[in-house]
């Protein structure tokens, strides 16, 4: 009689996980994510091929969310330069004002 070993069961691999296939989606990705580093050097290669309105938006909602990241780590002469690469881009927004009064009070 041939005695057959049972083999263990294979695991399902994990479906892998899928990067956006464009760049821009990849830059909305990493924006949605929190992801604020890597969104701002997307949309900046994004707004070296073409200049949008909705990607330079986007750059500053990147460059707000990365001010606020540096502002929480107590960094806040690195979140005011940041923030200033926001303004050069002519975005401005009642809510980005509280942000900049709490770096200048913060920052005497």
């Amino acid at each position: 009689m041939t005695r057959h070993t049972r083999q263990p069961a294979r695991k399902p691999r994990p479906a892998a996980v899928s990067t956006p296939a464009t760049p821009e989606a990849r830059a909305e990705a990493a924006l949605t994510a929190g992801r604020f580093r890597e969104a701002i050097e997307l949309y900046k290669d994004l707004l070296k091929r073409e200049r949008r309105a909705e990607w330079v938006a986007a750059l500053a909602d990147s460059y707000a969310g990365r001010a606020e990241e540096l502002a929480n780590k107590g960094m806040l002469p690195e979140a005011l330069v940041v923030w200033r690469n926001r303004a050069s881009l002519s975005v401005w927004q009642a809510a980005g004002r509280r942000f900049v009064y709490r770096l200048v009070v913060a920052c005497g």
